[in-house]
């Protein structure tokens, strides 16, 4: 029985047409502009080059939102950061103020957010003294 080669979930690759993809539930999901792609918390480093057969190994799947920001906030107030493609939740303001560097908090609609796959939440910051 021949086994098919798998892409973990959370990898960022680069096809042979220079498309950024995200692997999300074993489907990749097109990044849709650098902007997006540096909002995302990726970096150049984090891009792989799979081989023709693992790429065949996994389906194409909805394209990525455009992001402006970093920091993103659900409707019913929890604020999260993205980080390697995942979003991490922050716990407190403290935390939020440690993170933030001046980037805006955007409230996003439900399918937005859950485009990217949850990650851990943030360890919380400890307060200023």
């Amino acid at each position: 029985m021949l086994v098919q080669p798998v892409i973990p979930d959370g990898t960022v690759i680069r096809t042979q047409d220079g498309g950024i993809w995200f692997v999300e539930h074993n489907r990749l999901r097109h990044i849709p502009d650098p902007q997006t792609f540096g909002n995302m918390g990726l970096e150049a480093s984090d891009i792989k080059n799979p081989s023709a057969e693992q790429l065949a190994s996994i389906k194409e799947g909805d394209m990525l939102p455009h992001l402006d920001t970093r920091l993103i906030r659900k409707r019913t107030g929890e604020i999260y950061l993205l980080v390697k493609g995942f979003r991490r939740h922050v716990p407190d303001p403290v935390t939020l103020q440690a993170v933030q560097a001046g980037q805006p908090v955007i409230t996003v609609p439900p399918d937005v957010l859950d485009a990217f796959p949850e990650g851990p939440p943030l360890p919380a910051a400890a307060p200023r003294k």
